[in-house]
């Protein structure tokens, strides 16, 4: 490599490499076309989302859980990690992990990290209030899930609306509600 490309400017073709988020282009040094088809870049992409992963799956316990059963996993946290920059601390990317889950999927991923996400604001004794709608029973699916033992039996059909809040004793309540005041969500699965 001729080492002319200022560090920054390097650093970020090999981020980019890393993330997926870079293709050489025909003009690029032929360092980083060979890096690009390299088996140790596959290695190193696979070793970081990995690690992102074991850190999501500790952070966000219900939702990784969840989509670990429903075989999300891997592809939900690829996209997320490609989509941008991230920090390294678990602090901050787990609950923007569930930010970008609630905003960028539909029905019970969506809705579980939203379910999530309140749970932790509460836990850190955060103000906090939502209303979420799910379009089955909650109660089974949340023991599913810390059973680790989520299954197709679980998701009950129904109506129902969870308020979370940080001034209710549990953190949430939940009412079944006729079709008439539900208010219509994606599917679920």
């Amino acid at each position: 490599m001729k080492n002319h490309l200022p560090l920054a400017d390097l650093q970020q073709k090999i981020l980019g490499l890393v993330k997926d988020s870079y293709l050489p282009e025909y003009t690029d040094e032929n360092y980083f076309h060979s890096v690009s088809k390299s088996l140790n870049l596959q290695l190193v992409r696979a070793i970081a989302l990995w690690w992102r992963q074991n850190h999501l799956e500790r952070y966000c316990f219900f939702t990784a859980r969840f989509l670990k059963a429903t075989g999300q996993m891997e592809t939900t946290t690829a996209r997320y990690f490609q989509a941008s920059n991230h920090s390294s601390f678990i602090e901050e990317t787990g609950p923007d992990f569930l930010h970008w889950l609630s905003k960028n999927t539909i029905g019970l991923t969506s809705i579980i990290a939203r379910f999530e996400l309140g749970m932790i604001a509460i836990n850190k004794n955060e103000v906090y209030e939502d209303e979420i709608f799910w379009p089955c029973d909650p109660f089974p699916i949340i023991y599913g899930l810390v059973q680790n033992d989520l299954s197709n039996e679980s998701i009950q059909s129904g109506e129902f609306c969870m308020t979370l809040s940080d001034k209710i004793i549990g953190s949430f309540e939940v009412e079944e509600i006729s079709p008439f005041q539900f208010q219509p969500i994606p599917p679920y699965l």
